[in-house]
């Protein structure tokens, strides 16, 4: 929960520009005046996460069928899961990764990163190791992408699957209930080792690693910015995104931009879940248990004050319903749609 100050829920929803919503309602986007910043040229990609067939009832897009829908819609760029069913080492190799890097060519598009899923925080060494292997085949991948962001994790506590549907609570829990003497202290020695052989492969292969600020262990953007800083190397950037910032409050959000800085700042995402207005405007529907939404307005405002020039890309990664029903491959083809709808008019404002 990030209502954490002496600020209630309804002087939040009057800060953010949606007071008189009641739990539920579906939120517009605050009125913004355009703000006096530096040029600022943000672009959004869409992560293939969105369809890898987990998330949603439906099938998933092949790789190539992806980046194709990505196109369509209108996305600048994609972001690439290095898993299954997408860029993962067990099933790619470089003449894949060439055609790939073809077909996003022709279409005029960007890929603007790619995306691994490493725990670099478990007690047991072999799994450390084999993480540590999977990145370096990851990078691989990414370099013959011809990528230069490679985003990943601390600790990432992984899926378990059930009739074709993802779903994170068994993972979570798992963690929270073994090897309970294992200290935070210990575990963010166990990362930063690890990081620090993964920032030579980075090297190596030309990456520049981004770190997002996730949990668990990257509990706050604070923890994401020190991890960075003990580590201090120019191939270990920030992945800063604003739905896991501890806070939705104006403030929090801004300083979270400018203390990470344009320097630092190498990716970003967005998510949620959007719906149409009566007159067709594509708006965020509040799924938070607290009421609010995501305070993006302030994020993108100061990004663009700090002239990031980089990615914002839409993830959909959680279960979503439609009607009571978990949403088709269809439905999630129109979130990813409404959600450049919407992060387009928000940008508008400022870059």
């Amino acid at each position: 929960m990030f209502l954490k100050n002496n600020l209630n829920r309804r002087e939040f929803l009057k800060k953010s520009g949606t007071i008189g919503l009641t739990i539920g309602a579906i939120p517009s986007i605050p009125n913004i005046t355009k703000a006096r910043a530096k040029k600022s040229s943000i672009k959004l990609s869409l992560f293939s996460v969105t369809f890898a067939g987990v998330w949603y009832d439906g099938p998933s897009l092949t790789i190539k069928e992806f980046i194709r829908l990505a196109k369509s819609i209108g996305y600048d760029g994609v972001e690439l899961g290095a898993k299954r069913p997408h860029l993962n080492p067990l099933d790619m190799d470089k003449q894949d990764c060439l055609e790939i890097r073809r077909l996003v060519d022709s279409l005029g598009m960007e890929i603007s990163n790619v995306a691994a899923y490493n725990n670099f925080t478990s007690p047991i060494v072999e799994q450390r190791e084999n993480d540590l292997l999977m990145q370096r085949e990851q990078m691989r991948l990414a370099s013959y992408l011809g990528v230069k962001i490679f985003r990943l994790f601390a600790g990432w506590n992984g899926v378990t699957m059930d009739n074709g549907m993802a779903y994170y609570g068994d993972a979570r829990r798992a963690r929270q209930i073994a090897f309970p003497k294992v200290t935070k202290e210990q575990r963010w020695r166990w990362c930063r080792e690890c990081l620090e052989e993964a920032v030579k492969w980075a090297e190596k292969f030309g990456l520049t690693l981004a770190l997002q600020n996730h949990k668990p262990l990257m509990n706050s953007y604070q923890d994401v910015l020190k991890m960075v800083k003990e580590i201090s190397s120019e191939n270990l950037k920030v992945c800063l995104d604003a739905p896991l910032l501890n806070s939705q409050y104006d403030e929090h959000v801004r300083q979270s931009v400018l203390d990470t800085g344009k320097d630092l700042i190498m990716h970003s995402h967005f998510g949620g879940e959007f719906d149409r207005t009566s007159d067709g405007k594509a708006v965020m529907r509040v799924i938070r248990k607290d009421g609010t939404v995501v305070n993006y307005p302030v994020f993108v405002e100061t990004l663009a004050k700090i002239g990031y020039n980089g990615y914002l890309a839409y993830e959909l990664c959680h279960q979503f319903k439609v009607n009571g029903k978990f949403g088709k491959l269809k439905d999630s083809e129109e979130q990813a749609r409404r959600a450049l709808e919407y992060m387009k008019n928000i940008i508008s404002n400022y870059a």
